[in-house]
């Protein structure tokens, strides 16, 4: 769901602004990646900024992948150079997991096998000056550039000092911070993070776990999983 369903390889979607809203209803299942782009599979974003509000009314469909500039980020996709000034809502629940980010909700592979190494994304240079929130219990990660990262790298990205990672819940275990909600290393992908910055305030509820730069990090392997160089100004509350 987006102003594009999808960018494959060898596609490009460069220097423009989207302003408006984004929505997902229940009769949206069919496709669950939502953002200006709903997915980038292997083709690249840059220079984009989207001023439109994005909002989910999720009862009914299994997850959802919510980003300010991308759903989902996925083979070896670029985003690069993009700002995000709209706000994004997870209302109602669902039946599945949810993830959002102020750039892109998920970055990993297409595929959960532990055998499969097929690259993530990188996200570089990118900017979220908005508010990602959640009413919906069944939400995994909430951050201010990344929902989830699964596999890929997040360099020289910030959450700036307007913005807000918000997780209004009443029953979670959902991972929330400034920069990437949640960290799963499966396999041993390359997983990067990297000169990054936080300086957007994070508000957390009861059972859920909150940092400045990574909320929740889960590794199944201990190679390939980096984080540098990064820096939170904020409070947590």
């Amino acid at each position: 769901v987006g102003f594009f369903s999808k960018v494959h390889k060898g596609a490009r979607a460069e220097n423009f602004t989207i302003e408006g809203t984004i929505h997902a209803a229940p009769a949206d299942a069919i496709t669950n990646h939502v953002g200006v782009a709903g997915l980038v599979a292997g083709g690249t974003m840059s220079g984009v900024i989207n001023k439109a509000k994005i909002t989910t009314d999720d009862a009914g469909i299994y997850s959802l992948q919510v980003g300010g500039l991308a759903g989902a980020l996925t083979s070896g996709g670029k985003i690069a150079g993009c700002e995000n000034y709209g706000n994004i809502t997870l209302n109602g629940t669902a039946d599945g997991i949810s993830v959002a980010g102020g750039i892109v909700g998920y970055v990993g592979s297409t595929s959960n096998n532990s055998n499969e190494l097929e690259p993530g994304g990188l996200i570089t240079g990118c900017r979220n000056h908005a508010v990602v929130t959640s009413s919906n219990n069944k939400v995994e990660g909430l951050g201010g550039v990344v929902g989830m990262l699964r596999g890929g790298e997040i360099i020289s990205c910030q959450n700036v000092k307007t913005a807000k990672v918000a997780a209004t819940l009443t029953n979670s275990n959902c991972n929330v911070a400034g920069v990437c909600g949640y960290v799963q290393n499966r396999s041993g992908r390359k997983i990067r993070i990297a000169n990054c910055v936080n300086e957007g305030e994070i508000l957390i509820t009861t059972g859920t776990a909150a940092g400045g730069i990574v909320g929740g990090l889960h590794l199944w392997h201990n190679a390939g999983t980096d984080i540098l160089s990064c820096r939170n100004t904020s409070d947590i509350s």
